[in-house]
């Protein structure tokens, strides 16, 4: 974390004066509200992360899921590419809650393949936001190969989910697929792995609720961020612009161009920001700003790593099975 602060600092990306802005006696009561709004967030993605791993025989306490995603948090924060923190899931439902890793790897991956959709959705309505704002707002899209490839794509994948899931819920077709993933890749653990993804997908209520989670999760992120953006720059036009931008710039922030993209999301912020006038810097500070703040607030993770025993019991555990063996 350290040294993504001196980086984005050195690099010019981030306006260091501005965090004395950000914690004066003032916006104290704003901080407040941002945190609580992480919290919630991260709430709500423990509960769709239950309800999924609630579709098999064995049922996971809300507490447990919430464990399990605020470690994972921690883990994406100090991985590579954010794909720390899915592994570390899938390991502790191996360890902790004795769920098979085909089984594990199932949910842990469609929830992640959920969240992203909802990030698209929410990225594909920021860009028509964008490009109804100004003329300039459509030049900068499609001026950009970036960003005009994203324009291109985010509907492309929203029309390929639907279709995809579509699809698995015919039995034929199905089966074909299990029995060429099955042949290729691991054998009978990919049938365990695609029955999972199977009780998944035929869910048309899970999918909905789940899906209606993270469409509000991901608004609640916006928010945050406009909350930030309105301490920095306390006026109208900078929250409407993050409004519109936040969907985009936290979509390229998955994207591995760089270790964590960091600097490509500040720059492609800064870049969507121009569209509604603002310049100097302002976008990337505010990205950037944000980007410290949930890496301070991902620390939580680390306290339910070692304040419930995580750690320990998973240790405990790995002894045993060295003993044993």
């Amino acid at each position: 974390m350290f040294f993504l602060v001196w980086y984005l600092i050195a690099s010019g990306k981030f306006d260091y004066r501005k965090l004395g802005n950000f914690f004066r006696q003032e916006n104290l009561v704003f901080i407040f509200i941002l945190f609580l709004l992480l919290i919630i967030c991260n709430l709500l993605f423990s509960k769709r992360y239950q309800i999924f791993l609630n579709i098999l025989p064995k049922k996971i306490s809300f507490k447990t899921s919430l464990t399990i995603i605020m470690i994972g948090i921690f883990y994406n924060n100090f991985f590579p590419g954010g794909v720390g923190g899915d592994l570390i899931r899938i390991y502790y439902l191996k360890r902790k809650e004795k769920i098979s890793i085909p089984e594990g790897s199932a949910i842990t991956l469609f929830d992640r393949f959920l969240g992203m959709s909802g990030l698209v959705f929410v990225a594909f309505f920021s860009m028509w936001l964008i490009s109804r704002h100004s003329d300039f707002g459509s030049t900068v899209l499609n001026e950009n190969p970036f960003l005009l490839t994203l324009t291109i794509i985010c509907p492309i994948v929203i029309i390929a989910v639907v279709l995809m899931l579509f699809l698995l819920k015919i039995p034929k077709v199905y089966k074909l697929l299990e029995l060429v993933l099955s042949k290729l890749l691991f054998g009978s653990k990919m049938i365990s792995f695609m029955n999972t993804f199977q009780i998944i997908v035929k869910n048309t209520k899970t999918l909905l609720i789940t899906f209606a989670i993270c469409i509000f999760g991901h608004i609640i992120t916006l928010i945050s961020i406009s909350i930030v953006a309105y301490i920095l720059y306390p006026d109208i036009q900078s929250v409407y612009a993050t409004m519109a931008v936040a969907g985009v710039a936290i979509l390229t922030s998955v994207v591995p161009i760089t270790p964590g993209n960091i600097g490509v999301t500040e720059g492609v912020a800064d870049i969507l920001y121009s569209a509604f006038g603002i310049r100097d810097g302002a976008g990337a500070t505010i990205f950037a700003l944000w980007r410290v703040i949930t890496a301070l607030f991902s620390l939580t993770g680390g306290i339910f790593y070692l304040y419930y025993g995580s750690g320990q019991s998973i240790k405990a555990d790995m002894k045993k099975d060295q003993e044993g063996s």
